[in-house]
């Protein structure tokens, strides 16, 4: 039998009860401790309490417990209570105390439990009922269902039957079996599907796909959805990473794919997925802003206003904005990418959100394998000193001038090694020549 360390739990062993003693009003004479119930003491419970619980109530947790306020008990029932609440895989712990209350016969009792911090939110798939009348009976059926539940086996496996138990009638001839993933969304999520594996995409086409090609569509799709199981939701995925960004390239930001129709493939085992294109009407670049640091404004200069709005060429300035920051010391940097779109005019308002974070600089310079007399010359060659804001592409670019410029004869093998140092913000370079004794030829700063 557990008892939670450091807590005066009492409980069951054997036949013998720990009890605590009564509680007693101070007085100036000696009473004697109430009496310990014998085993088979069978009294009312006076008040039951939870603690520990922070995302069960306490209605949940006393219900899974089967005691409540007036029902009377023997101390055994306590303990039966506490396995009742360890076998749900709800908690990691659970324990209890009890003692009589001032009253005489009748228990006051309290059970206090560790819950399982790692929830997660549930999906269905391919299960012959709605997602809503799913969750209502499985929340009919066990006071802690919830949005979130844990992934521990008890609980799983619980889902499993009682799922099972309900699609039954329904003419489920499979068995429910649920499992954490993340192969549907970007978040782990507990999955409840049927045993039989998924069946295998062998062919995609497309239809009114406008104007990309059908086979420019195939081969982006391809190579991600051929051979892999089918569900609807991971096509969906797909189509949104690999398809969309070829029509929002020619400014039809409203493309969408309305209807994924499957059937037996005629050629080879698996499914023949077939994919409806609604690409949408062409929209041009009513503004352009990039926000969140200064100069910045020359890398959205290529994006023409009143021109088609090709989100490839977006993209291309998101990535030279955070690039240039990354430059300046701003090692973390992002960005994103915000759109507002006007379906009257058919035009959209975008603004590229610059994310910077701290700033590094330039730390200590240490160079290895020269000797006295070139590794002074490097030093004063090298353009960053410290207190700088680090560039983390002046490293390797300050090796291939060396090369490049053939400042030393004889140089073998170089390489340029990071520290950066997150609690001060500071990065430390080790640059490493290996060959020969390099002589240097002339004294100039790489361009």
């Amino acid at each position: 039998m557990r008892v939670l360390p450091g807590r005066a739990f009492l409980c069951v062993l054997g036949l013998t009860l720990c009890f605590a003693s009564a509680q007693t009003p101070r007085s100036s004479k000696k009473t004697k401790p109430a009496p310990a119930a014998a085993p088979g003491d069978a009294w009312p419970i006076e008040t039951l309490k939870v603690q520990g619980n922070n995302v069960y109530s306490a209605e949940q947790v006393l219900t899974i417990a089967g005691l409540k306020v007036g029902q009377v008990v023997k101390p055994a029932d306590f303990e039966a209570a506490r396995l009742r609440l360890l076998a749900t895989g709800a908690f990691q712990s659970a324990g209890y105390k009890f003692d009589r209350a001032a009253g005489g016969q009748a228990y006051r009792g309290t059970f206090e439990v560790v819950e399982e911090t790692q929830m997660y939110p549930i999906l269905f798939e391919d299960l012959p009922a709605s997602d809503r009348k799913m969750r209502a009976y499985l929340h009919e059926q066990d006071p802690l269902f919830g949005s979130k539940i844990p992934a521990t086996q008890p609980v799983v496996h619980r889902y499993e039957q009682l799922l099972d138990d309900y699609l039954k009638p329904l003419g489920f001839k499979d068995k429910v079996v649920g499992r954490l993933t993340s192969e549907l969304t970007p978040e782990l999520v507990i999955l409840f599907r049927p045993s039989s594996p998924r069946p295998v995409v062998a062919e995609v086409t497309f239809k009114n796909t406008g104007e990309i090609p059908v086979a420019v569509l195939q081969n982006a799709i391809a190579s991600a959805a051929v051979g892999m199981g089918y569900t609807e939701g991971r096509m969906r995925q797909w189509l949104e990473s690999s398809a969309r960004p070829l029509y929002e390239a020619k400014g039809r930001l409203r493309v969408s794919f309305p209807t994924i129709e499957t059937s037996p493939a005629k050629n080879s085992k698996g499914l023949a997925v077939t994919i409806h294109v609604d690409q949408g009407e062409v929209y041009k670049l009513a503004s352009v802003k990039a926000e969140g640091a200064e100069d910045l404004a020359r890398y959205i200069k290529a994006l023409k206003l009143g021109e088609i709005a090709n989100f490839d060429a977006i993209a291309k300035s998101q990535t030279q904005i955070v690039e240039a920051l990354k430059r300046r010391g701003y090692l973390h940097a992002a960005s994103t990418v915000s759109r507002t779109l006007d379906d009257t005019k058919h035009t959209v308002a975008v603004v590229i959100q610059a994310q910077p974070g701290t700033q590094y600089t330039m730390g200590n310079l240490t160079i290895t394998g020269l000797d006295l007399i070139s590794e002074p010359a490097i030093r004063k060659l090298w353009g960053l000193g410290p207190g700088k804001p680090f560039n983390m592409e002046y490293p390797d670019y300050f090796l291939k001038v060396v090369r490049d410029q053939n400042l030393f004869e004889n140089l073998g093998k170089t390489r340029a090694e990071t520290a950066v140092h997150e609690d001060t913000r500071i990065v430390d370079v080790s640059l490493f020549f290996e060959g020969g004794r390099p002589k240097p030829r002339k004294d100039r700063e790489p361009e």
